[in-house]
């Protein structure tokens, strides 16, 4: 299958480009925050993703990260129950990861079904495109969809089968109630739901400084002031600054840019004016304390089925079921 045969099997889900969705985005960046979603819109800004994950995801450069997934996901595939009959991948990104569950379910039990999930139209079709190329039996499709605007039990979602849901790289982007609140809308009793987690080991400076060095560089900077195209700044004249902010339940790493000059910003119908030396907060990643995390995981009514720490501390992989 080329590649442009991977978009016929791509939807796009209503709220993509629901007037609703639209009206939130708005929302935000009058309260001075740029929305999630805005990293994702272009093919740019898909490649300049792709390449702060080849140059600084720890499962391409951190061993224990590296070994985490590669065993922790051979015993997750051997585990899920025959009944489970799909995966569908919340945040999919290039579908590496879940390629790795796949081709263990593939020699365990033959194909399944596989539905990739993101923001972003090309990460999408490059999910799509490593399951068809790797995967050919398996029945698959992708949906370009802002999760986080998703409504109650949507069928789009629930569908009839059992499910196991991939959730490698979407929980850095949420806070942890809003996250378990919109992904147990769409879990039946039965399905299964499987997370990566961004951890933090300890308090010290010294790994405060090791986790930013991972955000605070030029090529995660390159991806994310793209998204000042989208609301449009005038004179892009700013600097930009990362903080590491402690919360209840660990650190969140976030960016602002600082404009340097009165300057205004549009997206639609909806103008704001940014004065010289306002701030507007371009980015934010989540990092969780191992205890809190799972004190989370309890109190939104779920069970921890595996619980899997990296040596290193940094990365978590939970599965979970509904109580």
């Amino acid at each position: 299958m080329n590649s442009d045969d991977n978009w016929l099997s791509i939807q796009w889900h209503l709220n993509r480009t629901d007037q609703a969705l639209v009206a939130r985005w708005a929302k935000e960046l009058l309260d001075n925050n740029v929305p999630p979603a805005f990293h994702y819109q272009t093919n740019e800004q898909a490649n300049r993703w792709r390449a702060v994950f080849e140059t600084h995801a720890p499962i391409h450069h951190d061993n224990p990260v590296k070994e985490l997934y590669r065993k922790g996901l051979i015993d997750l595939a051997a585990a899920i129950p025959a009944g489970i009959t799909r995966l569908v991948s919340i945040g999919c990104g290039t579908g590496e990861k879940d390629l790795l569950v796949g081709s263990q379910l593939e020699a365990i039990r033959g194909p399944l079904g596989y539905l990739a999930i993101d923001l972003s139209p090309n990460l999408v079709a490059e999910a799509v495109a490593r399951f068809v190329d790797q995967l050919p039996s398996w029945k698959v499709s992708g949906a370009v969809c802002d999760f986080d605007a998703v409504k109650s039990e949507d069928p789009f979602f629930l569908g009839t089968e059992r499910t196991c849901f991939l959730c490698f790289g979407i929980l850095p982007n949420y806070l942890p109630q809003r996250f378990f609140e919109q992904i147990k809308k769409q879990m039946k009793p039965e399905d299964l739901l499987v997370i990566g987690a961004n951890l933090i080991p300890d308090e010290r400076e010294q790994t405060r400084s090791k986790i930013l060095s991972q955000y605070a560089n030029k090529e995660t900077e390159s991806w994310l002031t793209l998204a000042l195209d989208l609301v449009a700044l005038e004179k892009k004249n700013f600097h930009l600054d990362w903080n590491v902010v402690k919360t209840t339940w660990g650190y969140s790493l976030e960016a602002f840019v600082t404009a340097e000059e009165n300057d205004t910003m549009r997206y639609g119908d909806v103008s704001k004016k940014l004065a010289s030396g306002e701030q507007l907060r371009l980015f934010a990643s989540y990092r969780f304390k191992l205890d809190t995390f799972k004190e989370a995981v309890k109190q939104h009514g779920f069970q921890v089925i595996d619980s899997r720490v990296s040596a290193c501390g940094e990365e978590g992989l939970f599965t979970l079921a509904l109580v």
